[in-house]
């Protein structure tokens, strides 16, 4: 797996600096995510290649610091609603950015410049300044997550086009991914709305709803985006899941077997294209890399720190709607990112920070700052 620099890690170091001048920074470290970064430690000892494993080892620790904490102090400082706020008007404004690329791709040919397309059967596909769609997809999914749960869970009206906003802009990514997320998000939020509800009669009317909803997103895409449909929709069911994921679940198996002979400390972070012979070479599965290239312990410890505020979202404590609909969103990207994504990825590391912050602060708990 090879390593690469963008530009907004380096923005987030500065806007850290900032925080810390102008207000008090705060390094929330969970014991999970302690216990975490020293497994992490130990498993790059016993790497394949210990220099490539332990850049990795301070490329989690500057998610920790200038990714997860700095999120987590701005949303401690300014307060979950402030930062709602900005939540959506930053999707709004990427909705926007997606249409427009869409259009001028799809339509008139046109690739606006400093933003990334791919094209695959005369489908310009958007990807923004992401390295490909199915990981602005991944990205969308929480703004999909948390919007559909707050209009269709939470009854609040003007979630209404956030929800198509981001269905739209996941849409125009053209990412089987997110096609799947779209379908997951409908499915498992008229599931709890099923359980929710006790009579009978209106159980089986917001199941049929949900049916029609389904079937109304298919169409849409269906007639509106026709070469979408073909290309990234229609393969799904004529050539299998299997086969329409390329290479990626043929490679499942082969990270499975990896684990299989590295168990506890995995061929190290960072290792895994090495130990083919293939920098390139990508596991594409967050659960199966953990344990190919990290161990069944740290493995076990990261999803200990995922599953946190899932628990909590289960719990009995009466959290506020808005939180429950963030971490809804948080179970949705979990499926989602066992699709084609890593650990290291920043949105991910940013939703987590939103939900702990979110969570914190209704409980009121203690951070080391």
């Amino acid at each position: 797996m090879n390593m690469n620099f963008r530009f907004v890690q380096l923005y987030y170091v500065f806007l850290a600096l900032f925080v810390i001048i102008k207000y008090k920074y705060c390094l929330y470290l969970p014991k999970s995510l302690i216990i975490l970064s020293i497994l992490f430690f130990i498993s790059s000892c016993f790497a394949l290649n210990f220099n490539k494993s332990i850049v990795f080892f301070f490329w989690l620790i500057y998610n920790i610091i200038f990714v997860f904490s700095l999120f987590y102090t701005y949303i401690k400082i300014r307060g979950k609603d402030n930062f709602i706020d900005i939540f959506r008007y930053t999707f709004f404004i990427i909705f926007l950015l997606t249409l427009i690329l869409f259009i001028l791709g799809n339509f008139f040919h046109i690739e606006f410049p400093f933003f990334s397309y791919q094209n695959h059967k005369n489908v310009a596909r958007v990807a923004i300044w992401f390295f490909e769609p199915s990981y602005l997809a991944s990205f969308i999914t929480m703004y999909l997550g948390f919007s559909f749960y707050n209009f269709f869970i939470n009854k609040k009206k003007e979630y209404l086009f956030d929800t198509i906003f981001a269905f739209f802009s996941i849409v125009f990514t053209t990412s089987s991914t997110g096609f799947i997320a779209c379908a997951l998000a409908i499915i498992i939020c008229f599931i709890i709305k099923t359980i929710l509800i006790k009579n009978v009669k209106q159980k089986v009317t917001t199941a049929f709803i949900g049916i029609l909803l389904l079937a109304a997103a298919f169409i849409c895409v269906l007639v509106f985006f026709p070469n979408v449909y073909n290309a990234f929709i229609k393969r799904l069911y004529v050539d299998g899941l299997f086969n329409s994921s390329g290479t990626r679940m043929r490679e499942y198996s082969n990270t499975f077997s990896l684990f299989l002979k590295y168990p506890f400390f995995g061929v190290g972070p960072n290792c895994y294209g090495l130990y083919y012979g293939n920098e390139n070479l990508q596991p594409t599965n967050v659960t199966l890399e953990l344990l190919a290239t990290t161990g069944i312990f740290t493995t076990l410890v990261f999803y200990v720190f995922f599953l946190n505020p899932i628990k909590i979202y289960f719990s009995k404590n009466n959290y506020s709607l808005e939180t429950k609909a963030m971490v809804f969103a948080l179970i949705l990207f979990l499926i989602i990112i066992q699709a084609n994504q890593n650990y290291m990825r920043l949105y991910m590391w940013m939703l987590l920070a939103i939900c702990y912050a979110m969570i914190n602060e209704e409980t009121k708990k203690e951070e080391i700052c």
